[in-house]
């Protein structure tokens, strides 16, 4: 979730606490409520102690209790049924229940009140004189004047009533009642929800933007300027007071408190000691140390000059009012001063009223003191507050017409552009330029480092807090945006240290209760979250971010209804962020509700780019284009989502890489002798796990994820599953099981864990019979029993540092036996031929990396990757004659293999982003190692034996080089070039060899993605690089090439988004292949092609349904050949390519955790060998199933492959699978 911004920071924190002076009164029963915030003057009247007495923060509150404020006052109470209160000026309220299985009842006997309370069958009801308001979860305003009482609802259903009668009033409109008369409708309104929220300004952050010199900014800057100029010896005193007064307002307190220092040191006047008196006053007040301001205040006052006097004044009231909340005093009168005297009036009638009554005091001022550019700009960061962004746009046109470096009209400017506008970058020149201007101005710092956070500047926003922070370490505004910069790194330990600052600074500070509830939630503690949330939204209910942090923690904790209440009103108070839908997304796809979650992603997107700026273009949406992708594949429409992760894809996002591995790229070859694949679609190729790595080095955390549940928060976690399921072909019965374990956990630093052992035991009995005959020819028994073992470990020992080891293991072993081969038509005299076979592959990777982040979007990569393989195979062949008297044995063959092969490779990369400019360029090498012995036996009547040992041995060395640029010519166009160079080498030769790769994306029309690229790329033995993968999405069909080998691809794609329920992909590829090594099914042999050729050309189509359902369907047409002029198949088609293959199928989706999908697949008639024997084209019809109960305590899988029992070939006299039902059976724990 993205961070949260702290209004505009010191100047006007909405509905800020004072000080606390009051001691809490200690209560002996269970409390029923507690003070969240506070302002002046409030009081209770507790029901044990008679009188009235002074009320503070965190006052523990019972029936019976009764709260009163006073002109100036306001209260902000949280009741233990998680009922929100806001008391505004001159009201009374009284405790009268706290229900449990009935409603709480609240008393109003004078005044406003704003609440909101959580729907369910108990709600809150608010007894006035003249009616009583019965509300069940909604939010209203509720006033009482003399003997009348008015409603306002703001959001669900209020029934208005009394003896003679009663209304139903509804969002958005009003009613009204008086003692003795029914109630009534009186009009329809639609109600500004900040204004009814009774805000205030807070006045802790007056001291830093009241200027205590009093000269318009222009010339403060001037003045500055020649003060500096002069050598430190030749200034005099009223140069040291000026630049004291001057480095108030611009250069922060450290040169203020200096200049002050050398001011000393000269004899002064009574108005100049006035004038040093003000300004420590000030450093002072800033400081927290009010009573001692007070006094300095009050002591300068009488020998200021009007202009200065004036501000003394307000000054010194908001510190008598910040030293002792109880007291109440009106504010000065000052009829004359200037615009900083008018600045003053306008914190202070801000402070005492509402956020309006500020910004009318404000235009008042401007037309009188027209030339004075800070009245506009602060109340164009007033403005923003409200949201009247017509006024923003005004008041800071004004501002900078009269000053174009007015700091403060540029710092508004900023907040506008990057809040409202999206104008990331103008945003960042215009606080740029302010630092430079008022380099001590703890807001603009703190502003400068939102915009960098937003940009994904990491370094740099937690320099800009940090540099606040130092300027003014009693602002907890600087310090809670820092802790929640922190806690979305996962650094819960240092945001928990300015956290606990920024509340001992301000304990009802509504972003540091924000940042607290979010530290418990990332570390589990869910109903200390809950408190905190809700204590945030009391204090400041309009507060979307923390209701939706609030809805995170409900539903994290399995509360739905109140999750959704917290959801809907963040949507309400923030109805174009596109974070809300994200959350709703992610919650749909959990709760298996795919049209939802296709709704809520399109609306994601939809929020994103009407944001404008620089989200306008669908690439810059990574978060919505990725959610947007996983809300399409829920649905079966993969092809959709491919589209949206490709075109979001970013070098700096980790998402993207996850998009891209599940992207994959199609394999034309249809050889495979297992169930399960997907011949006419896209999956996971040899770079897969490379992409999947290269996302893991960018956010490690996102290797582990509670399964049951939506990770809308990343919190400590421990989960593990263990699961077993049967394999059934024909009468034959397997058996898997597996067990899994993952953690994430934030101490002592971020690191997660994810580990997993599979193992697989299967048997399958095969036949096949030939055209013509009428029992099968060809039969064996083939046989799996495997047993793998993945972990992966992350860690960000550092904020800019990541860690990623891995390592894979496996052990599969493979029989094939009882195989006999009849010859149709009969070879006369040979009979039969059998066959056995067992083969053992232990195979070993394992690899670590390290990533660096030197700063905006400039990252380094270095990494070691190994791997072992090892293979022993034992192969039996008898040839049988027939001369007449029966099958006899002729001869036999036995070859054992031993095979060994190791690889090392490191590897280092750097990508860094210049504009739209990202160059990434690396260097990788390594070594290949491979030692095999063959003993074959040959054995011939007589016997004759004959034994030959073969041991061959190769080293091969190999480096590469890329560079690669991509370039964002318009958010319409994209371009990519790279240049790849491989140099292999062993003992007899060497190869270097080029790898040129360029591309372009050009959106023509909104919803239609044209891209065209060319990609070369070499085959090497271990396929993990740090190296880009692909060229814009684009990556080449996959091709078996031996070590060496190489491809030339030309790649082109339309994909076509034609409406909300139409999308299509029209996809081709023509490939020129050298160095083929074409695996043979059911055998260990490969058939070596010298150069070939691939044209494929794929149409794809997903159809949104509705009601859960959505349709997909792929149409292929391939053309190959075989240009090897020493193949026997020269100038036919490649093996194993069939023409013509086509899948189409529906996936339907229900809210009952339950996912089906039901697909029928056609494989064309092909080459089964290369000798250009034909193979039949057959049709297969598959489903599965997947099924969890809601609280997803296990998984349930069910699958059927070929469920007519289809009868087909995957090459010559190698039949495949027949029916097949795999079922699985996993439990979470």
């Amino acid at each position: 979730m993205r961070e949260f911004r702290a209004g505009i920071a010191a100047l006007a924190v909405l509905g800020c606490s004072l000080p606390a002076t009051a001691d809490v009164f200690p209560r002996l029963s269970a409390a029923t409520a507690s003070v969240i915030a506070r302002k002046a003057g409030e009081e209770a009247r507790f029901i044990d102690v008679d009188g009235w007495r002074g009320i503070d923060i965190a006052q523990e509150l019972l029936v019976g209790d009764a709260l009163r404020t006073n002109a100036y006052g306001h209260l902000a109470v949280l009741f233990v049924d998680n009922t929100q209160i806001r008391l505004g000026r001159n009201s009374t309220m009284v405790v009268k229940k706290i229900g449990s299985a009935e409603d709480t009842v609240l008393g109003l006997e004078e005044g406003t009140i704003w609440g909101r309370a959580e729907r369910g069958e108990e709600g809150v009801t608010i007894e006035t004189p003249a009616a009583a308001a019965a509300i069940r979860g909604t939010d209203w305003t509720l006033t009482v004047e003399g003997d009348k009482t008015s409603l306002i609802v703001l959001e669900g259903v209020v029934e208005l009533y009394n003896d003679y009668g009663s209304v139903s009033v509804t969002r958005g409109e009003a009613a009204s009642a008086r003692i003795g008369q029914a109630p009534t409708k009186t009009i329809i309104v639609d109600p500004d929800d900040r204004e009814q929220m009774l805000y205030y300004l807070a006045l802790r952050g007056s001291f830093d933007w009241l200027p205590t010199s009093p000269l318009p900014s222009p010339q403060m800057r001037g003045e500055r300027a020649r003060i500096s100029a002069k050598p430190a010896a030749a200034r005099n005193t009223e140069d040291w007071l000026t630049l004291a007064e001057i480095a108030h307002s611009y250069d922060g307190r450290e040169a203020a408190l200096d200049a002050l220092e050398q001011a000393a040191a000269f004899r002064l006047t009574a108005s100049q000691k006035a004038r040093y008196d003000l300004v420590d006053a000030m450093i002072t007040a800033a400081e927290g140390r009010y009573d001692d301001a007070a006094r300095l205040f009050a002591r300068a006052a009488p020998r200021l000059d009007g202009e200065r006097r004036a501000v003394a004044l307000y000054a010194g009231y908001f510190a008598r009012g910040l030293a002792n909340p109880d007291r109440a005093e009106a504010p000065p009168k000052v009829k004359a001063g200037g615009p900083y005297a008018a600045l003053a009036a306008a914190l202070a009638a801000g402070f005492l009223k509402d956020i309006p009554a500020a910004i009318a005091v404000l235009k008042d001022a401007e037309a009188r003191h027209p030339d004075d550019p800070t009245l506009p700009a602060t109340r164009a960061q007033l403005a923003l507050l409200l949201d009247d962004r017509e006024q923003v746009n005004e008041a800071i046109d004004r501002s900078l017409a009269l000053d174009p470096d007015d700091p403060s009209a540029l710092e508004a400017r900023a907040n506008y552009r990057s809040g409202i506008e999206s104008d990331l970058d103008g945003a960042l020149g215009d606080l740029e330029r302010a630092t430079a201007i008022a380099p001590g101005s703890t807001t603009i710092w703190n502003a400068l480092g939102l915009v960098h956070s937003a940009r994904g500047a990491e370094r740099e926003a937690e320099a800009a807090l940090k540099r606040a922070i130092e300027l003014d370490p009693q602002d907890p505004a600087s310090r809670a945006n820092l802790a929640l910069f922190y806690l979305e790194q996962d650094r819960v330990k240092e945001a928990k240290a300015e956290i606990d600052k920024a509340i001992a600074l301000d304990p009802a500070f509504d972003v540091a209760l924000v940042a607290r509830g979010r530290y418990h939630l990332q570390t589990g503690e869910l109903d200390k979250a809950m408190r905190d949330l809700l204590a945030a939204t009391t204090a400041n209910p309009a507060h979307a971010q923390a209701l939706l942090l609030l809805a995170a923690a409900y539903y994290e904790a399995g509360d739905r209804e109140p999750a959704a209440q917290a959801m809907e009103n963040a949507d309400r108070l923030d109805p174009n962020d596109p974070v809300m839908s994200n959350f709703r997304t992610v919650v749909a796809i959990d709760d298996y509700d795919a049209d939802a979650a296709l709704k809520y992603a399109r609306e994601a997107l939809d929020r994103s780019r009407a944001r404008g700026g620089v989200y306008r273009p669908l690439s810059a949406n990574k978060d919505a284009g990725s959610v947007l992708n996983d809300a399409f594949r829920l649905q079966g429409l993969d092809a959709w989502g491919r589209y949206y992760g490709a075109a979001v894809f970013d070098p700096f996002n980790a998402t993207g890489y996850v998009d891209m591995a599940l992207a994959g790229s199609p394999d034309p070859f249809v050889s495979a002798m297992e169930y399960g694949g997907l011949p006419t679609e896209p999956v996971g190729n040899s770079t897969s796990f490379s992409s999947f790595f290269q996302g893991l080095m960018l956010d490690p955390a996102m290797l582990s994820g509670r399964s049951r549940s939506a990770n809308l928060v990343r919190r400590p976690f421990v989960e593990g599953s263990v699961g077993g399921g049967f394999v059934r072909t024909g009468s034959d019965w397997g058996w898997t099981t597996e067990a899994e374990l993952q953690t994430y956990q934030s101490k002592p630093f971020p690191w997660s864990f994810y580990g997993q052992l599979q193992l697989r035991r299967t048997d399958d009995f095969r036949t096949s019979t030939a055209p013509g005959l009428t029992v099968p020819n060809v039969q064996f028994d083939l046989g799996f029993d495997n047993i793998a073992g993945t972990g992966y470990l992350t860690a960000r020992p550092t904020p800019y540092d990541r860690i990623v080891a891995y390592v894979d293991m496996r052990n599969y072993r493979s029989n094939l036996t009882n195989a006999v081969v009849v010859p149709f038509p009969p070879v006369p005299p040979f009979d039969a031929i059998s066959y056995d076979r067992v083969v053992n592959d232990k195979t070993g990777e394992a690899g670590i990396a390290w990533s660096h982040t030197y700063g905006y979007r400039n990252v380094g990569n270095v990494a070691l990757f190994g791997s072992g393989f090892r293979r022993n195979s034992h192969e039996e062949a008898i040839l049988f004659v027939d001369f007449g008297g029966g099958p006899v044995p002729f001869g036999a063959r036995v070859l054992d293999t031993t095979t060994r092969q190791n690889a090392y490779l490191a590897a280092a990369s750097h990508s860094i982003g210049i504009d739209d400019l990202t160059l990434r360029f690396g260097a990788e090498g390594g070594r290949i190692e491979q030692n095999r012995r063959d003993v074959d036996t040959l054995i011939f009547p007589g016997p004759t034996i004959t034994t030959t040992v073969t041991d061959t041995s190769v080293a091969v060395a190999m480096a590469r080089a890329h560079v690669d640029a991509l370039y964002e010519v318009t958010p319409e166009l994209k371009l990519e070039a790279g240049l790849f160079v491989t140099h292999l080498q062993d003992a007899t030769a060497s190869l270097t060899r080029f790898e040129p790769r360029f591309a372009a994306a050009w959106t023509p029309v909104e919803g239609h993605w044209l891209r065209a690229g060319f990609l070369r790329e070499t085959s090497a033995a271990n396929s993990t690089t740090l190296a880009p993968i692909g060229v814009l999405g684009l990556q080449s069909n996959q091709v078996p090439l031996g070590l060496g080998g190489y491809s030339d691809t030309v790649a082109l794609r339309w994909d076509a988004e034609w409406n909300d329920r139409l999308f299509t992909t029209l996809d081709y590829q023509h490939q020129d292949l050298t160095g083929l090594s074409i695996p043979v099914p059911a055998s260990l042999d490969t058939i070596d092609i010298a150069s070939g050729r691939i044209d494929r050309v794929s149409g794809t189509a997903n159809v949104r349904l509705g009601g859960g359902f959505g349709a997909f369907g792929t149409l292929v047409w391939t053309d190959s050949q075989d240009r090897d002029p020493a193949s026997p198949g020269f100038g036919g088609a490649l093996p194993y390519i069939p023409e013509i293959a086509g899948r189409v199928g529906l996936t339907w989706v229900n809210p009952a955790n339950i996912k089906v999908t039901a697909a029928a697949t056609y494989v064309g008639p092909r080459n089964g060998n290369v000798f250009g024997d034909r193979l039949d084209g057959y049709w297969t019809a598959d489903a599965m199933l997947t099924w969890e109960p809601f609280d997803k305590r296990f998984e349930l899988e069910l699958a059927a492959y070929n469920i007519f029992d289809q009868a087909f070939s995957v090459a010559m006299d190698t039949p495949g699978w027949g029916r097949t039902l795999v079922g699985s059976l996993k439990v979470r724990f």
